[in-house]
């Protein structure tokens, strides 16, 4: 048995939990960020059902669960006359018939969350401004370099690096990511309007765009997106949406804007000693909100199964499936008004009962999906 450890490179989400993965196995792992130090940009993103069973299978979810937090329903409206299309009760009989609850969480307490149990782990070494620009394969080794020479090697090297991976272009020669032409206008508000009910997820659902917002942190802020066609500008695309939502999007003082990329379904993750894992492997459109569950369940999977018997075919299928499901998504959130008069009448005919089987591909138990 070799006394090397497994390289991780990206110390995002993806590296962080890969890592804690790799430490309950007792196989000793080096992650490698690139910058200064461990840290996560963004703003909220939502965990469900199979995000917290993740979570809990590589021994975070305690640390996690202190900084997230439980919305009571899923709103669905019209961004245009602000009317309630329907209401997704989220609550005791969701977590009976998915085995956990939905939760949404700051993404930098998230991250601090996954930090702080790496840090307690004494089979995992943190490394800092290193970022892989080499690769290259020994006797049974694998080793990565920095632009300044540095170098670490290993027994294998998972790739972490986000949605666009140099270690995939190095080793699979694939191309960077592509977009859907939207871009996505993200601010977190911690003054809001007094009217309104915020403890829910609520997607508001317009022609070509459309806007989620729900509560994180403590004390509250409101993670606020905003979704348009790449270059329009949120005043322009926004003035026929509701006065209250209107309103809402004023209140931000400042925005970022992120374009909406993805990785097209690759054949295969591994090659030699390198495995592809989180956004380096299947990054995808946030329509279904899994970018993050989808890189938690890839560490679950690393977890059971190791990085030498790593189930790559079963995890492309499924991520492949969540991919083209995200992309319909989008579709549907962004109809016209003539078809988007019929999806209101067909989400507001709805159950939870139905509406729950239909996600339970997604959010059930392994052999649900």
């Amino acid at each position: 048995m070799s006394d090397l450890p497994i390289l991780i490179a990206g110390g995002g989400i993806a590296g962080l939990a890969s890592a804690l993965a790799l430490a309950a196995r007792r196989e000793p792992c080096v992650v490698l960020e690139r910058e200064a130090v461990f840290s996560e940009s963004g703003a909220g993103l939502q965990l469900g059902p199979n995000a917290v069973r993740a979570l809990q299978a590589i021994g975070a979810w305690q640390a996690v669960s202190q900084v997230a937090s439980r919305p009571p329903a899923i709103d669905l409206r019209d961004a245009r006359s602000g009317h309630l299309i329907q209401q997704i009760d989220v609550g005791a009989r969701f977590e009976k018939m998915f085995g956990a609850a939905y939760h949404v969480v700051l993404r930098a307490d998230l991250h601090r969350a996954l930090l702080s149990c790496v840090s307690a782990s004494p089979v995992v070494k943190l490394v800092t401004d290193f970022e892989v620009k080499e690769v290259t394969y020994g006797h049974g080794t694998i080793a990565v370099a920095s632009a300044a020479g540095r170098r670490f090697e290993g027994t294998h090297l998972i790739a972490t690096d986000g949605v666009h991976s140099l270690i995939r272009h190095l080793v699979l020669g694939t191309p960077g990511p592509r977009t859907t032409r939207e871009d996505h206008h993200r601010t977190l508000l911690t003054d809001f309007p007094a009217e309104g009910d915020w403890k829910n997820v609520t997607v508001w659902m317009g022609a070509g765009c459309h806007v989620v917002h729900y509560p994180v942190g403590a004390p509250a802020a409101l993670n606020l997106v905003c979704v348009l066609p790449e270059g329009r500008k949120l005043g322009e695309a926004t003035e026929k949406f509701a006065p209250h939502l209107q309103d809402l999007l004023k209140s931000a003082k400042s925005w970022s804007t992120w374009p909406s990329l993805y990785v097209d379904p690759l054949a295969d993750w591994a090659q030699d000693r390198v495995l592809l894992l989180g956004d380096a492997a299947h990054a995808t459109v946030p329509y279904m909100a899994q970018g993050a569950a989808m890189a938690l369940e890839d560490a679950a999977a690393l977890r059971v199964h190791g990085v030498n018997a790593y189930p790559v075919a079963a995890r492309g299928q499924r991520t492949r499936k969540l991919h083209y499901a995200s992309l319909r998504q989008g579709k549907m959130y962004h109809l016209p008004a003539g078809l988007s008069h019929l999806r209101d009448l067909a989400l507001g005919q709805m159950s939870d009962r139905v509406f729950f089987q239909s996600l339970k591909w997604l959010y059930g138990t392994a052999d649900e999906q």
